[in-house]
C-alpha cells in the first residue's frame, strides 16, 4: 500500500517545486546551494531529491539545463526568423536574435540576472563541477555555433577566429549585466540612467553590440 508519505514524495508537484527551489538558492548561492535549504525551501524532504534526481548534482544540472534549453530555444527561433529561406540576415538581426532573450530574462526578476551570472560562471570554469559545465555548455556550444554560421555569412571577410573573439566580447558584458553590476550606473549618469530597465538597457547595449561585429576585420 502506497503511503501519504511515499505519494507527497513521488507527487510531480513536488518535483517542480525542489526545481523552482533550486533554482532560486542556486542564483544566490551558486553551487554551494545546499540541499537542507533546497528541501526545507520547497516543503520538501531529501528522500524526494534523491526519488527524483538521484542527487544534488543531477538536481543542479537540471535546472540548468531547463534554463539553459528556454534561452536558447528562443535564440534560435529568432534566429530561423531572419534566414529563413537562406536570407542573409544583417549584423543587428542576428545580434538582437542573441541578446534579447537572455537580456530578457535578466530583467524579468530578481533571480534570473544572478542565476544567469551563476550558470556563465560554471559554463566558463569547467574544474568548478566538471560534469554539470560540461552538460550546460555542450548546449551553448550548439547555439552559439549556429550564430557564428549566420555571422559568417553576414561578414565573410571576417574569419571564424574574429568573430568568436567578438562573440566572447559580447558574452562577457552579458555576463557583467546578469550578475547586477550595475549599482553604480545612476550614481555615474547623475540619475539619467536607469539600469534595471529592460528597454533602456536594449536601446543602449544592443548599438554598441552591434558596432563591435560591425567592426573592419583586424589587420593581418
Amino acid at each position: 500500500m502506497t503511503t501519504k508519505k511515499n505519494s507527497q514524495i513521488s507527487d510531480p508537484t513536488t518535483r517542480e517545486r525542489i526545481l523552482r527551489s533550486a533554482k532560486h538558492l542556486f542564483a544566490q548561492d551558486g553551487l554551494d546551494a545546499r540541499v537542507a535549504d533546497i528541501v526545507e525551501d520547497a516543503g520538501a524532504n531529501i528522500a524526494a531529491i534523491n526519488y527524483h534526481f538521484g542527487s544534488k548534482e543531477n538536481l543542479l544540472r537540471e535546472v540548468l539545463e531547463i534554463a539553459c534549453g528556454q534561452v536558447h530555444d528562443e535564440r534560435l527561433l529568432l534566429l530561423n526568423s531572419v534566414t529563413e529561406g537562406g536570407r542573409v540576415a544583417t549584423v543587428r538581426e542576428i545580434i538582437e536574435s542573441w541578446v534579447v532573450p537572455a537580456l530578457r530574462k535578466v530583467f524579468a526578476s530578481d533571480d534570473e540576472g544572478p542565476f544567469l551570472a551563476q550558470l556563465t560562471r560554471i559554463v566558463t570554469t569547467l574544474d568548478t563541477n566538471k560534469k554539470i559545465g560540461e552538460s550546460v555548455a555542450r548546449q551553448l556550444d550548439e547555439c552559439n555555433g549556429a550564430f557564428l554560421d549566420a555571422l559568417e555569412k553576414s561578414r565573410p571577410d571576417l574569419t571564424r577566429a574574429s568573430l568568436v573573439w567578438r562573440l566572447f566580447g559580447m558574452i562577457g558584458v552579458l555576463v557583467f549585466i546578469s550578475g547586477n553590476n550595475l549599482r553604480g550606473m545612476e550614481e555615474l549618469s547623475r540619475g539619467a540612467s536607469h539600469p534595471r530597465n529592460f528597454d533602456e538597457a536594449m536601446r543602449e547595449i544592443l548599438p554598441f553590440l552591434v558596432a563591435g561585429f560591425e567592426a573592419p576585420a583586424p589587420p593581418k
